[in-house]
């Protein structure tokens, strides 16, 4: 993958602060690298909300920021997110399609398991 410049690009990848992505991002990245190649790396910068994927791969540059996510770039260093709960998302998501169409993520799909996020009370 080549930047705007023609530069090495290496497949970013988005790590959630959250341990099942911290997991599943190292397993994605062993994949791409290892099986199938690729020149990958995790990026330095963590989403903190299931929203932020979303916004991190569309290029805002402040992907976490609720007021002020600084979108418009054409690039991002951000390619892939694993285990990033975006289906809970669906509004953001459309806001950020209607602003944004150009950098808009592809959602490809479950990875095969359900998942749940809940707030439980001991």
């Amino acid at each position: 993958i080549l930047d705007n410049q023609g530069q090495d690009l290496p497949l970013g990848l988005l790590l959630g602060n959250w341990p099942s992505s911290e997991l599943l991002t190292e397993i994605t990245l062993i994949l791409l690298e290892e099986v199938l190649g690729f020149h990958a790396e995790i990026q330095e910068a963590r989403a903190s909300f299931g929203a932020s994927p979303i916004w991190a791969l569309a290029g805002c540059l402040n992907f976490d920021d609720r007021f002020d996510k600084m979108c418009g770039e054409e690039e991002t260093k951000y390619h892939i997110s694993v285990d990033s709960w975006i289906g809970s998302y669906q509004k953001e998501f459309d806001e950020m399609r209607d602003a944004f169409p150009a950098t808009v993520p592809l959602n490809l799909g479950s990875m095969g398991y359900a998942g749940e996020e809940s707030v439980y009370i001991t």
